[in-house]
Protein backbone atom coordinates (compact mmCIF):
# COMPACT_ATOMS: atom_id res chain seq x y z
CA UNK A 1 0.00 0.00 0.00
CA UNK A 2 1.25 3.99 -0.56
CA UNK A 3 -2.09 5.14 2.06
CA UNK A 4 -1.22 4.59 5.56
CA UNK A 5 -4.65 4.78 6.56
CA UNK A 6 -5.16 1.01 5.18
CA UNK A 7 -2.55 0.19 8.03
CA UNK A 8 -5.29 1.31 10.56
CA UNK A 9 -7.79 0.39 8.93
CA UNK A 10 -6.64 -3.10 9.19
CA UNK A 11 -5.67 -2.78 12.54
CA UNK A 12 -7.94 -4.80 14.68
CA UNK A 13 -8.09 -5.94 18.63
CA UNK A 14 -5.68 -8.59 19.57
CA UNK A 15 -3.03 -7.95 16.56
CA UNK A 16 0.47 -7.67 16.15
CA UNK A 17 0.60 -6.38 12.43
CA UNK A 18 4.48 -6.04 11.35
CA UNK A 19 5.02 -4.24 8.08
CA UNK A 20 7.03 -5.47 5.56
CA UNK A 21 7.86 -2.72 3.32
CA UNK A 22 8.75 -3.90 -0.42
CA UNK A 23 11.76 -1.51 0.11
CA UNK A 24 14.03 -0.24 2.60
CA UNK A 25 13.26 3.54 1.94
CA UNK A 26 9.58 2.88 1.39
CA UNK A 27 7.19 5.83 2.62
CA UNK A 28 3.68 6.09 3.12
CA UNK A 29 1.54 9.40 2.68
CA UNK A 30 -1.21 10.25 5.63
CA UNK A 31 -3.42 12.92 3.72
CA UNK A 32 -5.96 12.53 6.60
CA UNK A 33 -5.74 12.07 10.03
CA UNK A 34 -4.72 8.15 11.55
CA UNK A 35 -7.07 7.40 14.59
CA UNK A 36 -7.59 4.38 16.87
CA UNK A 37 -10.07 4.78 18.91
CA UNK A 38 -12.05 2.08 21.32
CA UNK A 39 -8.75 -0.48 20.68
CA UNK A 40 -6.96 -3.19 22.67
CA UNK A 41 -3.80 -5.83 23.09
CA UNK A 42 -3.17 -3.96 19.40
CA UNK A 43 0.62 -3.71 18.55
CA UNK A 44 1.73 -1.78 15.03
CA UNK A 45 5.29 -2.63 14.57
CA UNK A 46 6.15 -0.06 11.48
CA UNK A 47 9.37 -1.78 10.81
CA UNK A 48 11.30 1.57 9.92
CA UNK A 49 8.48 2.89 7.52
CA UNK A 50 8.25 6.34 6.75
CA UNK A 51 4.76 7.66 7.57
CA UNK A 52 4.46 11.64 5.96
CA UNK A 53 1.98 13.61 7.04
CA UNK A 54 0.61 16.94 4.52
CA UNK A 55 -0.51 19.42 6.86
CA UNK A 56 -4.01 20.12 6.53
CA UNK A 57 -5.65 22.99 8.66
CA UNK A 58 -8.74 21.34 9.46
CA UNK A 59 -6.78 18.20 11.87
CA UNK A 60 -5.38 19.07 15.13
CA UNK A 61 -3.18 15.61 15.77
CA UNK A 62 -2.50 14.04 12.42
CA UNK A 63 -2.16 10.78 14.39
CA UNK A 64 -5.17 9.70 17.83
CA UNK A 65 -5.06 7.13 19.98
CA UNK A 66 -8.31 7.34 22.17
CA UNK A 67 -10.06 5.76 24.76
CA UNK A 68 -8.12 2.65 24.05
CA UNK A 69 -5.92 0.19 26.36
CA UNK A 70 -2.71 -1.88 25.79
CA UNK A 71 -1.53 -0.16 22.49
CA UNK A 72 1.79 -0.13 21.04
CA UNK A 73 3.06 1.99 17.97
CA UNK A 74 6.85 1.38 17.35
CA UNK A 75 9.33 1.28 14.85
CA UNK A 76 8.55 4.47 12.70
CA UNK A 77 9.44 7.45 11.21
CA UNK A 78 6.69 9.82 11.37
CA UNK A 79 7.70 13.18 9.55
CA UNK A 80 6.10 16.65 8.35
CA UNK A 81 7.74 17.79 4.82
CA UNK A 82 8.92 21.24 6.40
CA UNK A 83 10.57 22.58 9.58
CA UNK A 84 8.03 24.59 11.56
CA UNK A 85 8.66 28.53 11.10
CA UNK A 86 10.61 30.01 14.15
CA UNK A 87 7.90 31.86 16.35
CA UNK A 88 5.34 32.09 19.39
CA UNK A 89 1.88 30.62 18.93
CA UNK A 90 0.23 33.17 20.91
CA UNK A 91 -3.50 33.34 19.84
CA UNK A 92 -5.90 30.48 19.67
CA UNK A 93 -6.39 30.59 16.08
CA UNK A 94 -3.15 30.02 15.70
CA UNK A 95 -3.57 26.30 16.69
CA UNK A 96 -1.19 24.38 13.89
CA UNK A 97 -1.66 20.30 13.34
CA UNK A 98 0.37 17.91 15.79
CA UNK A 99 1.45 14.72 15.44
CA UNK A 100 0.58 12.63 18.24
CA UNK A 101 -2.49 12.51 20.64
CA UNK A 102 -3.09 9.81 23.31
CA UNK A 103 -6.06 10.74 25.12
CA UNK A 104 -8.11 9.03 27.81
CA UNK A 105 -6.11 5.28 27.34
CA UNK A 106 -4.61 3.16 29.45
CA UNK A 107 -1.33 1.10 29.09
CA UNK A 108 -0.24 2.74 25.66
CA UNK A 109 3.59 2.10 24.81
CA UNK A 110 5.14 5.17 22.23
CA UNK A 111 8.46 3.21 21.15
CA UNK A 112 11.59 3.71 19.03
CA UNK A 113 9.87 6.12 16.84
CA UNK A 114 11.78 9.19 15.20
CA UNK A 115 9.09 12.22 14.98
CA UNK A 116 10.35 15.14 12.84
CA UNK A 117 8.72 18.47 11.68
CA UNK A 118 5.74 18.65 13.89
CA UNK A 119 4.12 21.86 13.60
CA UNK A 120 2.94 21.90 16.84
CA UNK A 121 3.83 18.89 20.03
CA UNK A 122 4.99 15.56 18.44
CA UNK A 123 3.73 13.60 21.30
CA UNK A 124 0.64 14.76 23.58
CA UNK A 125 -0.61 12.66 26.69
CA UNK A 126 -3.69 13.49 28.00
CA UNK A 127 -5.54 12.14 30.23
CA UNK A 128 -4.17 8.45 30.36
CA UNK A 129 -2.59 6.35 32.79
CA UNK A 130 0.77 4.19 32.86
CA UNK A 131 1.75 5.32 28.99
CA UNK A 132 5.27 4.11 28.20
CA UNK A 133 7.28 6.94 26.40
CA UNK A 134 10.35 5.45 25.61
CA UNK A 135 13.33 5.48 22.85
CA UNK A 136 11.90 8.20 20.43
CA UNK A 137 14.05 10.68 18.91
CA UNK A 138 11.94 14.05 18.49
CA UNK A 139 13.26 16.64 16.02
CA UNK A 140 11.95 19.78 15.17
CA UNK A 141 8.93 20.35 17.25
CA UNK A 142 7.04 23.42 16.94
CA UNK A 143 5.40 23.99 19.93
CA UNK A 144 6.43 20.97 22.43
CA UNK A 145 8.45 17.48 22.26
CA UNK A 146 6.42 15.77 24.60
CA UNK A 147 3.41 16.70 26.97
CA UNK A 148 1.67 15.23 30.21
CA UNK A 149 -1.67 16.86 30.49
CA UNK A 150 -4.51 17.00 32.83
CA UNK A 151 -4.95 14.05 34.91
CA UNK A 152 -2.33 12.13 32.97
CA UNK A 153 -0.71 9.34 35.55
CA UNK A 154 1.95 6.57 36.26
CA UNK A 155 3.59 7.43 32.96
CA UNK A 156 7.05 6.62 32.17
CA UNK A 157 8.97 9.49 29.80
CA UNK A 158 12.25 7.45 29.13
CA UNK A 159 15.33 7.51 27.06
CA UNK A 160 14.17 10.03 24.17
CA UNK A 161 16.29 12.30 22.27
CA UNK A 162 14.26 15.77 22.14
CA UNK A 163 16.29 18.02 19.99
CA UNK A 164 15.54 21.49 18.77
CA UNK A 165 12.12 22.35 19.65
CA UNK A 166 11.31 25.69 18.28
CA UNK A 167 8.51 27.18 20.25
CA UNK A 168 9.90 30.19 22.61
CA UNK A 169 6.86 29.94 24.99
CA UNK A 170 7.38 27.68 28.21
CA UNK A 171 4.72 25.05 27.00
CA UNK A 172 7.07 24.94 24.10
CA UNK A 173 9.70 23.22 26.15
CA UNK A 174 11.23 20.12 24.65
CA UNK A 175 9.13 18.17 27.65
CA UNK A 176 6.20 19.90 29.67
CA UNK A 177 3.77 18.74 32.21
CA UNK A 178 0.93 20.88 32.50
CA UNK A 179 -1.89 21.45 34.08
CA UNK A 180 -4.00 23.75 32.24
CA UNK A 181 -7.81 22.74 32.08
CA UNK A 182 -8.20 22.32 28.55
CA UNK A 183 -9.11 19.95 25.87
CA UNK A 184 -6.47 18.89 23.63
CA UNK A 185 -8.50 17.10 20.77
CA UNK A 186 -9.24 20.60 20.49
CA UNK A 187 -5.35 21.30 19.60
CA UNK A 188 -2.03 21.59 21.34
CA UNK A 189 -2.19 25.33 21.27
CA UNK A 190 -5.06 25.75 24.02
CA UNK A 191 -2.59 25.22 26.76
CA UNK A 192 -0.95 28.21 26.14
CA UNK A 193 -3.83 31.01 26.12
CA UNK A 194 -3.29 34.44 25.26
CA UNK A 195 0.20 35.69 27.27
CA UNK A 196 3.57 33.86 27.16
CA UNK A 197 3.87 33.01 31.18
CA UNK A 198 0.77 32.64 33.58
CA UNK A 199 -3.34 33.26 32.23
CA UNK A 200 -5.73 33.96 34.86
CA UNK A 201 -8.07 31.96 32.64
CA UNK A 202 -6.35 28.79 33.33
CA UNK A 203 -6.51 30.01 37.39
CA UNK A 204 -4.55 27.55 40.00
CA UNK A 205 -7.87 28.13 42.45
CA UNK A 206 -9.75 25.79 40.05
CA UNK A 207 -6.80 23.48 39.48
CA UNK A 208 -8.47 20.17 39.87
CA UNK A 209 -6.46 17.66 37.41
CA UNK A 210 -2.79 17.58 37.14
CA UNK A 211 -0.15 15.19 36.33
CA UNK A 212 1.18 12.88 39.17
CA UNK A 213 3.31 10.48 39.78
CA UNK A 214 4.80 10.01 36.92
CA UNK A 215 8.86 9.40 35.94
CA UNK A 216 10.69 11.36 33.20
CA UNK A 217 14.07 9.82 33.42
CA UNK A 218 17.41 9.25 31.61
CA UNK A 219 16.28 11.77 28.57
CA UNK A 220 18.34 13.78 26.31
CA UNK A 221 16.98 17.37 25.80
CA UNK A 222 19.05 19.58 24.11
CA UNK A 223 19.19 22.77 22.22
CA UNK A 224 15.51 23.79 22.71
CA UNK A 225 14.59 27.56 22.16
CA UNK A 226 12.44 27.49 25.11
CA UNK A 227 12.81 25.68 28.33
CA UNK A 228 14.57 21.92 28.11
CA UNK A 229 11.59 20.91 30.77
CA UNK A 230 8.96 22.50 31.92
CA UNK A 231 6.55 21.87 34.88
CA UNK A 232 3.46 23.94 34.95
CA UNK A 233 1.08 22.98 38.41
CA UNK A 234 1.77 18.62 38.38
CA UNK A 235 2.10 17.49 41.56
CA UNK A 236 4.16 14.55 43.22
CA UNK A 237 6.68 13.39 39.68
CA UNK A 238 9.92 12.09 39.56
CA UNK A 239 12.83 13.74 37.33
CA UNK A 240 15.96 11.73 37.16
CA UNK A 241 18.75 11.29 35.36
CA UNK A 242 18.13 13.59 32.35
CA UNK A 243 20.68 15.42 30.49
CA UNK A 244 19.29 19.13 29.63
CA UNK A 245 21.74 20.90 27.56
CA UNK A 246 21.94 24.31 25.20
CA UNK A 247 18.35 25.30 26.36
CA UNK A 248 17.45 29.05 25.17
CA UNK A 249 16.14 29.87 28.70
CA UNK A 250 16.38 27.29 31.98
CA UNK A 251 17.15 23.80 31.61
CA UNK A 252 14.17 22.99 34.43
CA UNK A 253 11.61 25.32 35.37
CA UNK A 254 9.28 24.14 38.30
CA UNK A 255 6.29 26.99 38.11
CA UNK A 256 2.52 27.06 38.53
CA UNK A 257 2.28 25.78 41.66
CA UNK A 258 4.58 23.04 40.93
CA UNK A 259 4.31 20.72 44.30
CA UNK A 260 5.93 17.60 45.89
CA UNK A 261 7.94 16.60 43.01
CA UNK A 262 11.47 14.93 43.07
CA UNK A 263 14.02 16.31 40.40
CA UNK A 264 17.21 14.60 41.37
CA UNK A 265 20.65 13.29 39.86
CA UNK A 266 19.79 15.90 36.69
CA UNK A 267 22.86 17.05 33.76
CA UNK A 268 21.75 20.68 33.12
CA UNK A 269 24.51 22.46 31.12
CA UNK A 270 25.16 25.46 29.05
CA UNK A 271 21.24 27.23 29.47
CA UNK A 272 19.69 30.23 29.67
CA UNK A 273 21.88 32.47 26.98
CA UNK A 274 18.77 33.16 25.51
CA UNK A 275 20.07 32.86 22.26
CA UNK A 276 16.90 31.97 20.47
CA UNK A 277 14.41 34.59 22.05
CA UNK A 278 12.84 37.37 19.55
CA UNK A 279 12.50 40.90 20.79
CA UNK A 280 8.77 40.48 20.95
CA UNK A 281 9.61 37.65 23.70
CA UNK A 282 12.70 39.76 25.29
CA UNK A 283 9.94 42.89 25.89
CA UNK A 284 7.48 40.59 27.75
CA UNK A 285 10.21 39.35 29.73
CA UNK A 286 13.32 41.73 30.88
CA UNK A 287 13.57 45.16 31.67
CA UNK A 288 15.48 46.92 29.30
CA UNK A 289 17.11 46.34 26.38
CA UNK A 290 20.87 46.28 27.04
CA UNK A 291 23.16 43.63 25.62
CA UNK A 292 26.41 42.16 26.24
CA UNK A 293 29.16 41.02 24.74
CA UNK A 294 27.47 38.46 23.04
CA UNK A 295 24.74 40.68 21.58
CA UNK A 296 22.31 38.96 23.50
CA UNK A 297 20.10 40.34 26.34
CA UNK A 298 22.26 40.42 29.59
CA UNK A 299 19.23 39.31 31.58
CA UNK A 300 20.34 35.46 31.25
CA UNK A 301 18.24 32.47 33.12
CA UNK A 302 19.59 29.82 35.29
CA UNK A 303 20.07 26.29 34.97
CA UNK A 304 17.21 25.48 37.12
CA UNK A 305 14.34 28.10 38.84
CA UNK A 306 11.31 27.46 40.72
CA UNK A 307 8.83 29.96 40.50
CA UNK A 308 5.96 29.67 42.46
CA UNK A 309 6.53 25.97 43.91
CA UNK A 310 6.21 24.62 47.54
CA UNK A 311 7.55 20.74 48.91
CA UNK A 312 9.93 20.51 45.82
CA UNK A 313 13.40 18.36 46.55
CA UNK A 314 16.12 19.31 44.20
CA UNK A 315 18.75 16.10 44.78
CA UNK A 316 22.33 15.87 43.51
CA UNK A 317 22.01 17.81 40.49
CA UNK A 318 25.38 18.56 38.42
CA UNK A 319 24.23 22.37 37.21
CA UNK A 320 26.90 23.80 35.45
CA UNK A 321 28.58 26.21 32.99
CA UNK A 322 24.72 27.97 32.67
CA UNK A 323 24.40 31.49 31.75
CA UNK A 324 22.29 33.13 34.70
CA UNK A 325 22.77 31.57 37.36
CA UNK A 326 22.59 27.94 38.74
CA UNK A 327 19.48 27.42 40.93
CA UNK A 328 17.43 30.22 41.73
CA UNK A 329 14.19 30.31 43.63
CA UNK A 330 12.37 33.05 41.67
CA UNK A 331 9.04 34.02 43.93
CA UNK A 332 6.52 32.31 45.94
CA UNK A 333 8.64 29.74 46.48
CA UNK A 334 8.11 27.80 49.94
CA UNK A 335 9.71 25.12 51.48
CA UNK A 336 11.77 23.61 48.92
CA UNK A 337 14.49 21.54 49.44
CA UNK A 338 17.89 22.34 47.47
CA UNK A 339 20.56 19.55 49.05
CA UNK A 340 23.30 18.23 47.77
CA UNK A 341 23.92 19.76 44.25
CA UNK A 342 27.44 20.43 42.38
CA UNK A 343 27.06 23.58 41.25
CA UNK A 344 29.85 24.92 39.22
CA UNK A 345 30.28 28.22 36.79
CA UNK A 346 27.21 28.92 36.13
CA UNK A 347 27.76 32.62 36.05
CA UNK A 348 28.64 32.29 31.81
CA UNK A 349 26.21 35.22 30.83
CA UNK A 350 27.68 37.84 33.49
CA UNK A 351 28.82 41.13 32.32
CA UNK A 352 29.82 44.69 33.72
CA UNK A 353 25.88 45.11 34.80
CA UNK A 354 25.24 41.92 36.23
CA UNK A 355 26.79 38.72 37.69
CA UNK A 356 24.91 35.83 38.42
CA UNK A 357 24.84 33.79 42.07
CA UNK A 358 24.72 29.69 42.12
CA UNK A 359 21.94 29.81 44.25
CA UNK A 360 19.33 32.72 44.88
CA UNK A 361 16.44 33.03 46.94
CA UNK A 362 14.47 35.78 45.57
CA UNK A 363 10.99 37.92 45.34
CA UNK A 364 11.11 39.20 41.35
CA UNK A 365 8.16 41.39 40.56
CA UNK A 366 5.71 39.58 38.25
CA UNK A 367 6.26 39.94 34.88
CA UNK A 368 2.72 37.84 34.25
CA UNK A 369 -0.05 40.06 32.67
CA UNK A 370 -3.36 40.26 34.29
CA UNK A 371 -2.37 37.25 36.52
CA UNK A 372 -5.01 38.51 39.56
CA UNK A 373 -5.17 34.81 41.03
CA UNK A 374 -1.97 34.59 41.87
CA UNK A 375 -0.30 36.40 45.17
CA UNK A 376 3.46 36.86 44.23
CA UNK A 377 5.64 36.54 47.39
CA UNK A 378 9.48 35.98 48.38
CA UNK A 379 11.45 32.54 48.92
CA UNK A 380 10.23 30.96 52.51
CA UNK A 381 11.23 28.35 54.49
CA UNK A 382 13.47 27.18 51.99
CA UNK A 383 16.23 24.43 52.94
CA UNK A 384 19.44 25.14 50.97
CA UNK A 385 21.92 22.70 52.47
CA UNK A 386 25.29 20.19 51.03
CA UNK A 387 25.62 21.97 48.27
CA UNK A 388 29.20 22.47 46.60
CA UNK A 389 29.53 25.95 44.74
CA UNK A 390 32.92 26.51 42.80
CA UNK A 391 33.70 28.08 40.00
CA UNK A 392 33.44 31.75 39.11
CA UNK A 393 29.61 32.75 40.75
CA UNK A 394 29.16 36.31 41.19
CA UNK A 395 27.80 35.48 44.77
CA UNK A 396 27.46 32.30 46.68
CA UNK A 397 23.98 32.76 48.01
CA UNK A 398 22.10 35.58 47.23
CA UNK A 399 19.26 36.41 49.64
CA UNK A 400 16.58 39.04 48.42
CA UNK A 401 14.30 41.26 49.98
CA UNK A 402 11.59 39.65 51.90
CA UNK A 403 13.12 36.24 51.74
CA UNK A 404 12.89 34.98 55.01
CA UNK A 405 13.03 32.31 57.67
CA UNK A 406 15.29 30.22 55.21
CA UNK A 407 17.92 27.59 56.72
CA UNK A 408 21.17 27.33 54.92
CA UNK A 409 23.96 25.40 56.40
CA UNK A 410 26.97 23.13 55.45
CA UNK A 411 27.69 24.44 51.86
CA UNK A 412 30.88 24.62 50.30
CA UNK A 413 31.59 27.99 48.23
CA UNK A 414 34.44 28.70 46.71
CA UNK A 415 35.64 31.08 44.02
CA UNK A 416 32.89 33.66 43.85
CA UNK A 417 33.57 37.24 42.31
CA UNK A 418 32.10 38.98 45.27
CA UNK A 419 30.84 37.73 48.51
CA UNK A 420 30.36 33.78 49.96
CA UNK A 421 26.64 34.77 51.45
CA UNK A 422 24.97 37.79 50.82
CA UNK A 423 21.69 39.09 51.93
CA UNK A 424 19.27 42.02 51.53
CA UNK A 425 16.82 40.79 54.55
CA UNK A 426 16.22 42.84 57.57
CA UNK A 427 14.41 39.87 58.81
CA UNK A 428 16.23 36.31 60.02
CA UNK A 429 17.24 33.71 57.95
CA UNK A 430 19.26 30.45 59.39
CA UNK A 431 22.70 30.39 58.27
CA UNK A 432 24.88 28.62 59.82
CA UNK A 433 28.34 25.78 59.54
CA UNK A 434 28.61 27.58 55.49
CA UNK A 435 32.30 27.11 54.41
CA UNK A 436 33.08 29.82 51.98
CA UNK A 437 36.14 31.17 50.34
CA UNK A 438 35.61 34.92 51.04
CA UNK A 439 33.49 36.41 53.95
CA UNK A 440 30.12 37.77 53.44
CA UNK A 441 27.37 40.56 54.18
CA UNK A 442 24.68 41.79 55.58
CA UNK A 443 22.24 44.60 55.03
CA UNK A 444 24.23 46.57 56.88
CA UNK A 445 26.85 46.13 55.15
CA UNK A 446 28.62 44.15 57.84
CA UNK A 447 31.55 42.35 56.68
CA UNK A 448 31.92 38.89 58.90
CA UNK A 449 34.46 36.11 59.30
CA UNK A 450 33.34 33.33 56.73
CA UNK A 451 32.83 29.98 58.90
CA UNK A 452 30.42 30.69 60.46
CA UNK A 453 28.55 33.45 60.65
CA UNK A 454 27.51 35.10 63.57
CA UNK A 455 24.54 36.76 64.39
CA UNK A 456 22.84 40.18 63.19
CA UNK A 457 19.34 41.24 61.54
CA UNK A 458 19.88 39.42 58.24
CA UNK A 459 22.35 36.60 59.37
CA UNK A 460 21.93 34.70 62.26
CA UNK A 461 23.95 31.22 63.67
CA UNK A 462 21.21 28.97 65.24
CA UNK A 463 24.45 26.98 66.72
Amino acid sequence: TSNASEIFNAAADNTHLVLRPSRPDLVLHSPAALVLRNKENLVIDFNNVTIMFGEPTNERHMLRVEHSRSVTLMNAHFSFPNIPEPGFYQQHGDNKTGLLLVFDSDLVAIKANTMTNSPQASIAISHSRKAWIGDNTILNSGAGGIILHGDTKECVVEGNHVVDSIGVANWHAGIVLSYRQVDLRDGVALLLGKHLHHDSAFSLLHRKQYPSRNAIVRNYVGHSSGQGIYVDGAVGNVIMGNEIHASSKEGLCLDGGATSNVVMDNHIHECGQRTKQEDYVLKQEVPDQRTGEDGLTIYKLPGVSVDNGLYNILLRNNVRNNFGGGIKLVRTSFFNLVVDNSLWNNNKGGSEHLSFPAVSLMNDPSDDHGATDLDYAPSVGNMIAYNTMRGGHGLGVLIASGSVCNEIFFNNINETKYFGIESLVEQTNFVQCNDPEKNSRSPQNKIDAGWPMYGHPGLRNVA
